[in-house]
């Protein structure tokens, strides 16, 4: 018989492995904080601009580390179809027109790939070695489907 296991986040958290979102929120805000803010004020903009519910948090400057659900959520809500039809030239003049600041979308949208730069290096920083490790044996009739960023699977099975 043919097993398939569906692997995320939740195998690192059971390893010990500091993968949560608010992990990285902390690593964004202590190695670059002005990344940070920048996030937290677009996605506090974006929840005003858009008529959503603005969540009660510290700040603008703090959105995206004091109400993580909500960041989260915003992410989810984004119509993915809108953006995939904007280019970058009119961007910005697409987020004025729904009443976001010119000046920080053009902002975030040249920031954006910072982002990626950061999210890979905490990822990188991630100490797998030193994790809870178990060792795992499994038959050839075993299949995993891993949706992690981090290669733990990989280092825990034999």
């Amino acid at each position: 018989m043919v097993h398939l296991f569906i692997v995320g986040n939740g195998f690192d958290i059971h390893h010990g492995l500091k993968t949560r979102y608010t992990d990285f929120a902390e690593y964004l805000k202590s190695a670059e904080p002005a990344l940070h803010q920048l996030f937290s004020r677009f996605f506090y903009e974006m929840h005003k601009s858009y008529d959503w519910d603005v969540p009660n948090c510290l700040d603008a400057d703090h959105f995206v580390y004091d109400r993580r659900r909500d960041f989260e959520e915003s992410l989810g809500r984004l119509d993915e179809d809108d953006y995939i039809n904007i280019s970058q030239e009119n961007i910005s003049e697409y987020h004025e027109k729904i009443g976001m600041s010119e000046q920080l979308v053009d902002q975030f949208v040249s920031e954006t790939s910072r982002i990626l730069g950061v999210f890979r290096g905490w990822v990188l920083s991630i100490d797998i070695i030193n994790s809870s490790r178990k060792e795992f044996s499994f038959n050839d009739d075993i299949y995993f489907v891993n949706f992690n960023y981090t290669e733990t699977l990989e280092f825990f099975i034999v």
